[in-house]
């Protein structure tokens, strides 16, 4: 039955285009109807080739992909005047409307035996065609557009193809949720000109040393000692957070709270009004931080300290390290922390070290948590994987004597590790070996972030690559700033050209000196 469908839709609509005044049926509401929105024609405007749309539709078009719709004939700016006969026809049949002279223009004579099928049937049938022909069955006339716009046909559509997707973010329509997910996808694939908008966003004096991403938010630090707070699809900040008095050295935040590390404070923040709740006076610079909904833990120069993240009171301090902190993560059961002389993992039950890694050969500058029971670490001559319970390392075959690591991140299936030379390997943490080498960046690699199917990649040349994680080649690269340095724009000191990076389902986010940068790759707006 579906096959018959496609049948019938390929013969209404086939692959040619809406002949100019003429609907597929000839009624007066189809000569009225723009194809693109499936509204009546608002500013309609007529392209070279003949066919018709409305003008915002028509705008719409141009910036995506300048061609026509229908028969991929290319125009171009200034879009032309608006059809006055055709606006007229449009007044006209508004007017036939209103008076009620009993011209029906909403329902159609149809022979197929499509219209005589129960129409919970109906949807049952179209589910099983793939989304693009429900989607051109819809223009083969009005009834055939109620079927196929269904709500609950694409809600499953769209569960099937994107689980997590939030339909609330599409105006609660699942069939504008699906269209707008699968642009993000191939914007994601392709990353062509139109595919993705680019916001930049100014307003720091000096550069930016830390940025955290959450939802729709962002919030970044920086060495003019402010905080900020951004809406990512805005160049504007929505507030600036003063009270720091050194360079922001850590921020993370949810929706309820901030918290920022910054000289000898650690301060906490209303997310929503920006406002300070309570400041935490530290022994020590604060050089890192994280949080959940119960404690704070930050690292300075020698220890590891745990606060109540309610109102700041001390619950435990660490002590053990003999060089500042550099990087700390816990989870719910422990908390390691790297420094100059390795890694060391406390137990947070009884605040008592399990192990630390002094001894072993080869620096360590970057780790990660990976899973309850494991710890990766990458350095300058090592790949390695911790056990947790046995504090002994595995390491990865082939991984010694390559050039430093200065970036590292897993998803507990792969990992992508940036090295000093402008290097990118991926290896497979389950086989322990290397899947593919990425050697295309010119200068040091700062940054790496994994999906699925990717890795980015943010480097000090100033650009940021999209690698297809399977092939194990670049798909695309994106320019993040000049190489020219400006007195107004200073650099990281540490890490020049790209600093920072991070990554959702549809943005790439990236910090510049002082610039923040998001390619953002939702460009479709869900009718209104």
């Amino acid at each position: 039955i579906s096959q018959f469908i496609q049948m019938e839709v390929d013969e209404e609509v086939g692959n040619q285009p809406i002949k100019e005044g003429e609907g597929i049926f000839g009624d007066l509401e189809d000569q009225c109807t723009c194809w693109l929105c499936f509204e009546l024609f608002k500013e309609p405007v007529t392209l070279p080739c003949s066919h018709s749309f409305c003008k915002e539709c028509a705008i719409q078009v141009y910036n995506k992909n300048p061609s026509c719709p229908f028969c991929r004939r290319v125009f171009g700016l200034p879009i032309p005047d608006v059809n006055k006969e055709l606006e007229a026809l449009v007044e006209s049949y508004l007017k036939q409307k209103s008076i009620g002279d009993g011209m029906d223009v909403t329902e159609f004579e149809q022979d197929s035996i499509l219209f005589h099928i129960p129409e919970e049937i109906f949807v049952d049938i179209l589910s099983f065609l793939p989304p693009k022909q429900i989607g051109r069955a819809a223009r083969v006339c009005k009834d055939m557009k109620r079927v196929a716009d269904d709500a609950w046909l694409w809600r499953d559509i769209c569960q099937s193809a994107f689980p997590f997707c939030s339909v609330d973010r599409y105006g609660k329509n699942w069939k504008w949720a699906y269209i707008g997910r699968s642009n993000i996808t191939k914007g994601w694939e392709e990353g062509k000109a139109g595919d993705f908008n680019v916001i930049t966003m100014r307003g720091h004096r000096n550069y930016i040393n830390t940025f955290s991403m959450y939802r729709n938010n962002i919030v970044s630090g920086s060495a003019d000692t402010n905080l900020k707070i951004w809406k990512a699809e805005a160049p504007e900040p929505i507030h600036t957070l003063t009270g720091h008095t050194a360079t922001i050295s850590a921020v993370q935040f949810n929706e309820i709270r901030i918290v920022s590390g910054g000289g000898q404070e650690v301060k906490t923040w209303d997310t929503k009004s920006g406002l300070p709740i309570t400041t935490i006076h530290h022994h020590g610079n604060v050089t890192c931080l994280q949080f959940d909904d119960n404690k704070i833990v930050t690292g300075s120069l020698n220890t590891v300290r745990l606060w109540d993240v309610r109102d700041g009171s001390s619950i435990a301090t660490l002590h053990g390290h003999n060089t500042p902190i550099t990087a700390l993560q816990f989870d719910a059961n422990k908390v390691v922390t790297l420094a100059a002389e390795g890694i060391r993992c406390w137990d947070l039950r009884n605040n008592a070290q399990l192990f630390q890694s002094n001894g072993y050969h080869g620096g360590i500058s970057h780790f990660q948590l990976v899973g309850q029971h494991h710890i990766l670490t990458g350095g300058s001559s090592q790949l390695q994987l911790w056990d947790v319970n046995t504090g002994q390392p595995t390491t990865f075959n082939g991984a010694r004597n390559f050039n430093a690591i200065t970036a590292l991140q897993t998803d507990g299936k792969v990992v992508a590790a940036g090295h000093s030379d402008g290097g990118l390997q991926v290896w497979d943490i389950t086989r322990m070996s290397l899947v593919h080498t990425l050697a295309e960046h010119k200068q040091a690699v700062h940054a790496v972030q994994l999906n699925p199917n990717k890795v980015v990649s943010a480097s000090a040349d100033n650009s940021l690559k999209v690698w297809d994680l399977k092939k194990g080649k670049r798909i695309y690269s994106l320019l993040g700033g000049s190489l020219q340095r400006r007195a107004n724009n200073p650099e990281h000191p540490l890490k020049p050209g790209c600093s920072g990076l991070e990554i959702d389902e549809s943005r790439i986010v990236a910090s510049f000196a002082s610039l923040l940068r998001v390619y953002d790759f939702e460009v479709y707006k869900p009718p209104h």
